[in-house]
């Protein structure tokens, strides 16, 4: 088990008080990543200094190991999944920008998502941020800015953000859609039971004129108790 040598080798390093031995630890836990990814116990490291954390890791970026640059981006995830937080992260979502530019595009698919995940991330924190840095890889774009910037961008999507909404495609405004709907089956519901309604949704702008409106239509189901279940 290489999880519990990671936590080791960053409690070591970190409580040691040398800056040698802080250096070191990072060093070894890049070494360690490839067996099982290091970026919990890389935590313990932004916390206790963030700055010199995030300069090591900058260095990383550059590594010939997809394993140890995914480390880079994945490790200062503002949000990363049964992570201990870093309030100081949290506080200055542009710290780690300088290492997505680095990773964007990357050869590594894995990579890249990490980078998309992390992205999203900042969204949750400064939108506009997110949309910022979003925009500029739209403008020097590779065959794979596009997805990672859809992946990117879909908490804020979800939001009806303007801007993300434009990067990942979208354009137009209200009056380009025709909505009918929703419309319930029933009039009334008993306890326990289930009330189906539908609705229909139509772009009828003139940029879909040439290949005729698009629809899109859906069904939904909601129970009296709250649950709901969805289909298309």
């Amino acid at each position: 088990m290489i999880w519990p040598v990671t936590e080791a080798v960053a409690t070591a390093a970190t409580e040691s008080g040398a800056d040698r031995h802080f250096d070191d630890g990072l060093h070894l836990l890049a070494e360690l990543t490839p067996r099982l990814t290091g970026e919990f116990a890389l935590r313990t490291f932004l916390n206790a200094d963030l700055d010199r954390t995030l300069a090591t890791a900058r260095t990383w970026t550059a590594s010939p190991d997809p394993a140890v640059r995914r480390l880079a981006s994945e490790g200062t995830r503002p949000r990363l999944p049964w992570a201990r937080q870093v309030p100081e992260l949290n506080r200055k979502p542009k710290a780690t920008v300088p290492l997505l530019d680095r990773l964007r595009t990357d050869s590594s698919q894995v990579v890249r998502r990490s980078v998309a995940n992390h992205l999203n991330d900042i969204s949750r924190l400064d939108a506009g941020l997110a949309a910022e840095v979003a925009a500029r890889w739209m403008h020097n774009p590779v065959s794979t800015t596009q997805a990672l910037v859809r992946h990117a961008m879909r908490t804020l999507v979800k939001k009806g953000e303007p801007t993300a909404l434009e990067l990942v495609g979208f354009h137009g405004n209200g009056e380009d859609l025709k909505v009918v709907g929703p419309l319930a089956e029933e009039t009334e519901i008993s306890m326990g039971g289930t009330l189906v309604f539908t609705a229909r949704v139509t772009n009828v702008s003139r940029a879909s004129s040439t290949r005729g409106p698009t629809p899109c239509s859906f069904r939904s189901t909601v129970t009296s108790s709250t649950r709901w279940t969805s289909g298309s």
